[in-house]
């Protein structure tokens, strides 16, 4: 079989007189490889493998030597069932470099789909030496061995009989040389693919599925078209054109019947072994997993691009049809789960759905603690912090960043995690916490040598001591940030820090104006008593030469002579020549109009 898919004589007719007459008149190259390459590329991901294999041609036609061109015109021919001219290309390319992991994978996969099983067994094999992390290898080994052993099967119960057989006469020799060109002369392409017993038309149903009646469309469309061929403008392209579809559904056939036997399907369905059971449960979950493995391949990438509403729909999709399987033994479940949880997750919160991204991230911390896997435990507490932190409920981002501190953590992630956990403090106004926590993650972004990290605490710090009150504290903490801003060249940063130098700066003046404007208002009530006024004013007097420079001092000697004038006058009147004991009274309960005094002295 492999040798007729190799044989250059497969192809139709029709397709050989168009290839030599596109090679006769083609016309010289206008374009760069670039541009080739580049349509081909283009080309093949848009599924359009004929245009494809002509961009590549043409750029190798300017580099024969291409490594990428000639991998990706393999994948062209094998998309088109093109074997022979698949295996061509990718041997050249191993030829150009043998250690190309690409032209390696490339050849596995085109005698996986020739149904050399052992032969693809083998490149993968060799091509996961080459390049271990690419994961296509792995799985081209297990889809590999897997097909082996539906072929080989179980072997114990195989006997090998070994008979002895006379050499053929030469009669025989003649008919069945006779009967060997026969067959390699035939070049009809619908003699092969007609099955004419019952017998193998059921076996073709059951192996192309919905493709059989694809099968029986294009033989007839082949014999009506034989019989119409000196009537119809166009017979021979249509006649060349069917037998291409019908070739390549039987090679289709050919890989599908080998790659699992009927015997195989009817071993799964009457067998009730439990352990033949048990390893069909895990075949299928193989399978699932090949599935779900490219699946979250595509998530990644379609997440890297923004699509986050397709990637949710995605997530919730598999999700259903991993807990569907419950005839697979799907392994790693959880673990995949998880996956799709914080998948999921990322995208919510991108989006700006915090809490759906909470529950999210609590699904997966939740799966994480089932099945012990510290490392999803660990990144679903920080998101799950983080989504809290946006919803305002900085309690919950506490509870969940603190026992993130819990599992292994250290370095700069140790640093952000100390200082998220200070600045949820802030919010709730526990300064002396913030600022511990804060302190913490400075010191292990100066062990780590990281500035940013340091810059943040440093700013976390000054924060914390400006809103509990401590002005110079935070003054200093400010201005050390601003240094650190200046030195990793953050300018913007610099300058808003700057401002926030300012800032304090104010505050420290205004509250020294408070401290001052307090302390002139408890010295007018000291000296508002009628027993302070005669030591006060002396004392008063004697100090008004060194208080000069004060700003509130005039107004304090205007109150005092007016306080003075006021004592005298009572004097005058005998209120003050009292007895002792008139004058006691009147420190423990001063008349009524020294307390209206005191009110306009205040004011």
């Amino acid at each position: 079989m492999l040798e007729s898919l190799k044989n250059p004589k497969g192809q139709s007719d029709y397709n050989q007189m168009k290839n030599r007459a596109s090679l006769s008149e083609r016309k010289p190259l206008k374009s760069s490889f670039e541009i080739y390459q580049s349509e081909g590329d283009v080309l093949l991901r848009l599924h359009q493998y004929d245009k494809a294999i002509e961009g590549y041609t043409n750029a190798l036609e300017l580099r024969p030597n291409n490594v990428h061109c000639l991998i990706q015109r393999s994948k062209c021919y094998l998309a088109e069932s093109r074997t022979s001219e698949s295996l061509q290309d990718v041997e050249t390319a191993l030829q150009i470099d043998p250690q190309s992991y690409k032209a390696i994978y490339q050849k596995a996969e085109t005698y996986y789909y020739i149904t050399e099983f052992e032969k693809a067994l083998m490149y993968y094999h060799r091509g996961k030496e080459l390049r271990p992390q690419f994961k296509p290898f792995d799985l081209g080994i297990q889809k590999s061995e897997e097909a082996i052993n539906n072929i080989v099967g179980d072997a114990a119960h195989v006997t090998l009989t070994v008979t002895k057989q006379s050499p053929p006469t030469e009669s025989e020799s003649a008919k069945d040389g006779e009967f060997r060109s026969h067959v390699d002369l035939s070049n009809d392409p619908a003699s092969d693919h007609i099955w004419k017993t019952e017998a193998d038309k059921k076996e073709l149903r059951r192996v192309l599925k919905e493709f059989y009646y694809d099968v029986e469309f294009m033989e007839g469309l082949l014999t009506t078209e034989e019989l119409l061929e000196r009537k119809t403008k166009n017979s021979n392209e249509v006649v060349a054109l069917a037998g291409d579809a019908v070739r390549y559904l039987r090679v289709r056939s050919n890989f599908w019947r080998q790659q699992e036997p009927m015997y195989i399907r009817m071993q799964l369905t009457t067998d009730i072994n439990p352990l033949k059971l048990k390893r069909a449960r895990e075949r299928r979950g193989v399978q699932a997993v090949k599935q779900v493995v490219q699946t979250l391949e595509d998530v990644t990438e379609i997440q890297r691009n923004g699509e986050h509403i397709k990637v949710i729909k995605i997530c919730s999709k598999l999700r259903r049809f991993i807990e569907s399987r419950k005839d697979a033994v799907f392994p790693d479940q959880d673990e995949v789960l998880a996956d799709l949880w914080a998948f999921e997750g990322i995208s919510e919160f991108q989006m700006g759905h915090f809490a759906r991204a909470a529950q999210c991230f609590q699904h997966q911390y939740d799966l994480a603690l089932k099945a012990n896997l510290k490392e999803h435990a660990s990144r679903s507490l920080e998101n799950l912090g983080r989504a809290r932190a946006r919803l305002y409920d900085y309690r919950g981002a506490l509870e969940a960043w603190t026992k993130r501190l819990d599992y292994d953590i250290k370095g700069v992630d140790k640093a952000w995690l100390h200082h998220e956990i200070g600045r949820s403090y802030l919010e709730l106004k526990q300064y002396e916490e913030a600022i511990d926590h804060a302190a913490k993650a400075r010191d292990i972004a100066d062990h780590e040598a990281d500035l940013e990290w340091d810059l943040n605490a440093t700013v976390l710090i000054a924060q914390a001591h400006f809103y509990a009150g401590h002005l110079e504290e935070a003054k200093v903490y400010f201005e050390e940030a601003q240094n650190t801003a200046f030195r990793r060249g953050y300018f913007k940063a610099e300058n808003v820090l700057a401002e926030a130098v300012a800032e304090v700066d104010s505050e420290i003046m205004h509250e020294e104006e408070r401290m001052a404007e307090a302390e002139k208002h408890q010295r007018k009530v000291e000296m508002s008593g009628p027993m302070s006024f005669k030591g006060g004013s002396k004392v008063s007097k004697a100090s008004a030469p060194d208080n000069a420079e004060d700003t509130a001092g005039e107004d304090l000697l205007a109150d005092e002579a007016e306080i003075q004038s006021t004592v005298e006058e009572m004097e005058k009147t005998g209120t003050s020549s009292s007895s002792g004991s008139s004058q006691k009274d009147s420190i423990g309960n001063p008349p009524q109009e020294e307390q209206q005094m005191d009110t306009r002295s205040q004011q």
